[in-house]
């Protein structure tokens, strides 16, 4: 704690002091702060753990944005959600790693901060790159699943606001495809865009 509190914690609330009633808000910076200061030889994986930590806080507290009635949509009218103007719910956020970041946020959070003063920090595979979907599900818990790299590049091609028609162009098809959108609409990953 104190380490932290010298080398960013002091630094980064000079810099970047609350301008909010609520704590929750607090670390809203913090990711810009440690990319304009932090150099030292971990830089990498101190700036995507704080990435990983803030989207999962922002994700637990966003507000839910109307979610899509399948209720409401028979066989024929789903096509219509392949043209519809869709995009991520507020409380989805898409992560791209060098590295298992969700394993190793895992086993830090098994322990108390103290532990780790004494013992070697967990491993972090890195393999190859990950990619992950963090989301509040719906009975207001964090969690996180993995993603297939194309099915990544279609969830980030919506919400950078193609239709999934417009993103399915930009991929190569694949058996699973159908499976992955029925997926993102059970768990209420996609809603309406609001114009």
């Amino acid at each position: 704690k104190e380490a932290f509190d010298d080398e960013i914690g002091i630094g980064y609330l000079t810099a970047y002091p609350p301008t909010h009633w609520s704590l929750n808000l607090l670390g809203k910076d913090l990711l810009t702060y440690l990319g304009k200061t932090y150099l030292a030889p971990d830089r990498w994986l101190v700036l995507k753990a704080a990435e990983i930590d803030w989207a999962c806080q922002h994700c637990f507290f966003a507000i839910s944005r109307p979610e899509i009635d399948l209720s409401t949509y028979d066989d024929k009218k789903a096509e219509e959600l392949l043209d519809a103007p869709l995009q991520l719910q507020s409380y989805v956020r898409l992560v791209e790693a060098p590295g298992h970041f969700m394993h190793y946020r895992e086993a830090f959070l098994q322990q108390e901060h103290e532990y780790w003063l004494e013992n070697d920090f967990p491993q972090l595979e890195k393999d190859k790159t990950y990619y992950f979907i963090l989301y509040r599900n719906n009975r207001l818990n964090m969690q996180w699943d993995s993603l297939e790299p194309t099915e990544y590049k279609l969830l980030s091609l919506i919400q950078s606001g193609l239709t999934i028609d417009q993103a399915l162009d930009q991929v190569e098809e694949c058996e699973e495809i159908a499976l992955w959108i029925q997926k993102w609409l059970i768990r209420q990953w996609l809603c309406c865009s609001i114009a």
